[in-house]
């Protein structure tokens, strides 16, 4: 999470967008209010920024301070799972679980990029954690033979629901709503099923059903919700109510209605998708390495519920925490991956008790499923290894030093399915998870600074801000955050057909930044009027069949 995390220039549109706007408000010294480019983003509420002001203050502002907070962030939800993970199992258990959480594709990538996902899948950890780590207590410090403790549920005291509700305060000042929502739902389900454990005299239908409305009513009550209110209010609401006063409501309501509810009414930037498979691939992508085994993975929890009561805490609430955010955000219309990132860390839990059997109990793994697992590895690290070694041209030649990545996914899965073929399981998921890990380090440490390579436009732009730190510059056609940010001020944004602005922008002797086809009118629209235009860099745009120009009046 930390290695190489400032090695790329920061990526468009998000990580930009939020790093400008940490330190506009550090250059103000306004801790409420956040702006990019000039004008008021309401976009996500200010943990993450803070984080970010807090950096650059101590480092300085760069593409590692901006990402500073998320991998730490990253690294806060790896101990929160290890301590989840030892509420229920052994100390080994949690450790491959916090292993698991900490080489999941999309965990990582949240942990290293500058967005507000790493803040909101911490403190949804924690929160939980906090819970869960009060609810249970061991009956015997002797786990069972599958790792699990005999646990009693116990109430929780006002102090601790406090802390709980304190850090979903936090959540919501890292992406508003959601923070309180789906963590209170989350506890609220399991509080149910605690209290239906506790009650077991129940033999008819109308006994059942009372006792489910018993059930429930005990657990809204056991949620102190009073206490929740406050310890919400006391932790969210200084800010949310400075700045609301300070921006005479705009901000609130920007946030609530355009970035929360008409996201969850209509598909919002072209982000949308296929209801819950949508969500179900995206976890099968995010969680890889791991979900190479996500079926014989399924397969045993479902077992372990049948047939060990000790698992069913951990999987009741596992299994609760995945099912309510796949469910909130499929029926949301604007679907994004990130979107159930936080609740990787309940499928951690699985995983890495699954990888501690397989690890350590050879009995119960299930050979057939492990050598397809390891097929899976084998079959994704031999398609990276032709992708970019040769049989096909990578969209950019630059990135042809990952083919390590690769090498050390195939070389894990196939080391390991001969392994696992002589019965040594054991060895046989060791190796998988030393190239699973291999493989995610040199991805994300590497990867983006290979790929930057080819961002020969914002190179350009960087090196000119640098040389001319007091020019001024306008942006025709639109413009990108990274520019805002590289540059350090703002940047205005004109239209394509606002080329008289332009030729005002021109004339009082600021650059002109514009595509091919905006430069080519621009200059047209000038000779027009006998103004003479240079053109002082141009570069192609990054992905792009297209070339960035920067233009002045001669």
């Amino acid at each position: 999470m930390l290695a190489g995390l400032g090695s790329a220039p920061l990526w468009d549109r998000d990580e930009p967008r939020n790093a400008q706007c940490a330190a506009e408000m550090l250059a103000r010294h306004d801790p409420i209010v956040p702006t990019f480019n000039g004008d008021l983003r309401t976009h996500k509420p200010p943990l993450l920024y803070w984080g970010q002001m807090l950096a650059f203050q101590l480092l300085g502002v760069s593409a590692f301070s901006a990402r500073l907070p998320s991998a730490l962030f990253g690294l806060a939800s790896v101990i929160a799972v290890y301590r989840l993970a030892r509420t229920f199992m052994t100390a080994v258990g949690a450790a491959w679980s916090a292993f698991a959480l900490s080489t999941m594709l999309l965990m990582t990538m949240a942990s290293r990029a500058a967005t507000p996902d790493a803040a909101l899948i911490a403190t949804t950890a924690w929160t939980i954690t906090i819970w869960a780590g009060a609810a249970w207590r061991p009956r015997s410090p002797l786990p069972d033979d599958n790792g699990f403790y005999s646990l009693e549920p116990v109430p929780l005291s006002t102090a601790r629901w406090c802390l709980v509700w304190s850090f979903s305060g936090l959540a919501a000042l890292a992406k508003g709503p959601v923070g309180i929502v789906l963590p209170m739902a989350i506890i609220g389900c399991c509080e149910w099923s605690r209290a239906l454990s506790m009650d077991h005299h129940a033999t008819t239908v109308a006994d059942r059903a009372r006792r489910m409305l018993a059930g429930a009513w005990r657990a809204l009550q056991s949620l102190h919700l009073p206490w929740a209110i406050l310890s919400i209010a006391l932790v969210a609401g200084p800010w949310y109510l400075a700045v609301a006063l300070a921006t005479d409501g705009r901000w609130l309501h920007e946030f609530f209605f355009q970035h929360n509810m008409s996201r969850a009414l209509q598909a919002m930037e072209g982000h949308t998708g296929p209801g819950p498979l949508f969500y179900v691939g995206a976890i099968l992508v995010g969680t890889f390495p791991w979900s190479a085994f996500a079926l014989p993975v399924a397969l045993r929890a479902w077992d372990l519920g049948r047939r060990h009561p000790r698992a069913r805490p951990m999987l009741i609430l596992a299994a609760t925490w995945i099912g309510l955010f796949v469910t909130a955000f499929s029926f949301a219309a604007t679907k994004l991956p990130s979107y159930v990132t936080p609740c990787y860390p309940a499928l951690a839990l699985i995983y890495g008790h699954w990888l501690w059997q397989v690890a350590s109990q050879p009995q119960a793994a299930q050979p057939r499923w492990l050598l397809a697992g390891l097929g899976v590895g084998s079959a994704v690290g031999l398609a990276i290894v032709l992708a970019l070694g040769g049989l096909s041209m990578p969209p950019l030649p630059e990135l042809r030093p990952l083919v390590l990545v690769g090498f050390a996914l195939l070389i894990g899965s196939l080391l390991g399915l001969a392994l696992a073929r002589r019965g040594q399981t054991q060895l046989a998921i060791r190796s998988y998870a030393v190239g699973a890990a291999i493989m995610v380090a040199l991805l994300f440490s590497i990867g983006p600074a290979l790929a930057s390579r080819s961002r020969s436009d914002l190179t350009m732009l960087v090196e000119r801000f640098t040389k001319f730190p007091a020019e001024q510059y306008v942006a025709l056609g639109g413009g990108e955050p990274s520019w805002v940010f590289y540059a350090g001020r703002p940047i205005p944004e004109l239209g394509s057909n606002d080329l008289p602005e332009a030729v005002a922008a021109l004339e009082a002797g600021h650059c002109v930044i514009a595509r091919s086809e905006q430069a080519r009118r621009l200059r047209q629209h000038c000779n027009g009027l006998g103004m003479p235009v240079e053109e002082i860099a141009a570069a192609p745009r990054f992905l792009e069949d297209d070339d960035l120009h920067l233009l002045r009046q001669r």
